[in-house]
């Protein structure tokens, strides 16, 4: 999926954090629709802070019109240099060695438990 995204020049999607997440790894231009569910509408804080971080828009999915998204997509097509500047931004709010962190902290506790069992 990932190449599918970095080849895009402009992504249309949800915003989920693990979408925001892999986005805003791979760069990507993006018009966000959040959901509008849940109590806490993550999915329209997700939204902004992804507009905030400079990649792309977002729209309301009570808002969301053809023309409006016509329009939305048109503007940010003519000014995709804008959003692809911030690229170098959006990778600090992203940790691309998450795996290796994870495994990392597997490991160290694995090695204090063995130790534990053999003092």
């Amino acid at each position: 999926m990932g190449g599918i995204l970095r080849s895009a020049d402009l992504v249309v999607s949800r915003s989920g954090i693990n979408t925001v997440s892999e986005l805003m790894a791979l760069g990507c231009v993006a018009l966000l629709i959040p959901l509008q569910v849940g109590k806490l509408r993550e999915q329209e804080e997700n939204a902004r802070f992804f507009k905030k971080v400079g990649l792309g828009e977002y729209v309301l999915q009570g808002d969301v019109t053809s023309k409006l998204l016509f329009d939305q997509i048109t503007t940010m097509i003519k000014n995709h240099t804008k959003y692809i500047q911030n690229r170098k931004r959006a990778l600090k709010y992203v940790t691309l060695d998450a795996v290796e962190n994870i495994i990392t902290v597997i490991n160290n506790t694995y090695e204090g438990r063995r130790d534990r069992r053999t003092a």
